[in-house]
């Protein structure tokens, strides 16, 4: 129910000021057209929020004499006036068919119920007993609070507090325990350790955060390249002797423990109490292997003739493209190429795209880096001094 709200201004709290403060709060906020469809409820239903935690864990009381510094207080009257505007304006909210004029107007007056309303901490003097109790419940959320720098260490549904901040509050709690110890501790003297214990307890609770959601993007990116790179690789125990270039592999120890570690990756995923610094921690360890595994991944080995080169038409047999090779291009392999016999021209062309076409161009450095990883076409066309064309061309892989 809570969310954020700012469409009207303060206003004051004088009791003689109502009609005209409930005037003035209806014409500063602009409602729809009137429509059921168009009617804003998301500022009405802010401010009933708003209500309830302002009556939260208030007690009723004459004076606050009856009551302990510990605890705010407010009249029956001014209790009751609260609680009938929340129900007032959330029969409103409810209201599938209320106007945008009825719920402004409900809008203002719960706005006035809670400014109206203004609780009180009590007066009541502590005893020694209610000392020692506030004491022990101080202690208790001092204990649950872990000391931290941020919330990296913390689970979500626990608190971190700086370590500065938690010794301040043991600070406190200690100079309370010390008022309690005392056998000639005087009842001002207590009543006063009760307020001040109140006052840190009260600091405390602002300052203690809870812990840091996890992030998980980066682990579930990690993850997925993994994954990606087993299903690409095969685990090889053979030095890769038996797989073609173009076939990536590792050696079988470091694929297991990749896929190891990616598993247990995953866990993070799927688990609820992890903290930031857990998370971290799983990412950094599979990176640790999937870095390894990398480093000592590699191409197959070996070039067995025809798996991999293919002729299509070959065309008159003067035409002699040699034995070709596998080029790689890490290497920058380059594969020259000389065409037997006399041609008035030579053009040569890759993937279908004219590289270089001349009377001197019978030889062609085929150059790795020329091209892109993966599979190509180099082809050759040369013209006879009768102006026939022939035609050659071959299939050539970079890795």
């Amino acid at each position: 129910m809570k969310r954020m709200f700012g469409r009207c201004g303060a206003f004051g709290l004088l009791p003689v000021a109502v009609f005209i403060m409930s005037a003035l709060l209806l014409a500063s906020c602009p409602g729809g057209d009137g429509s059921a469809d168009s009617v804003d409820k998301n500022a009405l239903s802010a401010k009933i929020g708003e209500a309830e935690n302002k009556l939260e864990d208030v007690v009723p009381s004459e004076d606050g004499t009856d009551i302990l510094p510990s605890i705010k207080w407010a009249t029956q009257d001014a209790i009751a006036r609260l609680t009938d505007a929340i129900d007032a304006a959330t029969a409103v909210y409810n209201n599938s068919g209320a106007s945008q004029k009825s719920v402004d107007a409900a809008w203002a007056d719960i706005s006035l119920a809670v400014a109206q309303f203004n609780p009180k901490k009590g007066t009541k003097p502590a005893s020694k007993t209610e000392l020692n109790a506030a004491i022990t419940e101080a202690r208790r959320e001092w204990s649950e609070v872990n000391p931290a720098p941020n919330g990296n260490s913390t689970l979500p549904n626990a608190w971190w507090s700086t370590v500065a901040q938690r010794n301040a509050f043991e600070t406190a709690i200690n100079a309370a325990d010390a008022v309690s110890k005392r056998d000639d501790a005087s009842e001002s003297e207590i009543a006063e350790a009760f307020i001040a214990l109140t006052a840190a307890r009260e600091l405390f609770s602002t300052q203690k955060r809870p812990g840091t959601t996890p992030n998980r993007a980066e682990l579930v990116n990690l993850i997925s390249q993994a994954e990606d790179s087993l299903r690409t690789t095969l685990a090889n125990e053979n030095d890769g002797k038996d797989l073609l270039p173009g076939q990536w592999w590792a050696p079988a120890i470091l694929w297991r423990n990749l896929e190891t570690g990616v598993n247990t990756a995953k866990n993070f995923l799927i688990q609820e109490n992890v903290t930031q610094n857990d998370v971290t921690g799983a990412i950094n360890a599979l990176r640790g292997r999937y870095n390894e595994f990398l480093a000592e991944r590699k191409d197959g080995a070996v070039l067995p003739s025809g798996a991999v080169v293919t002729w299509s038409s070959p065309g008159i047999t003067n035409i002699n493209l040699g034995v070709t090779q596998i080029l790689s291009w890490r290497d920058n392999d380059i594969f020259p190429i000389t065409i037997s016999g006399d041609f008035e021209n030579f053009a040569w062309f890759g993937d279908g795209v004219l590289i270089v076409s001349g009377p001197k161009e019978k030889t062609f450095n085929l150059r790795a880096r020329d091209f892109s990883p993966g599979r190509h076409r180099l082809s050759v066309q040369v013209t006879d001094d009768d102006g026939d064309v022939y035609s050659n061309s071959l299939n050539f892989i970079v890795y």
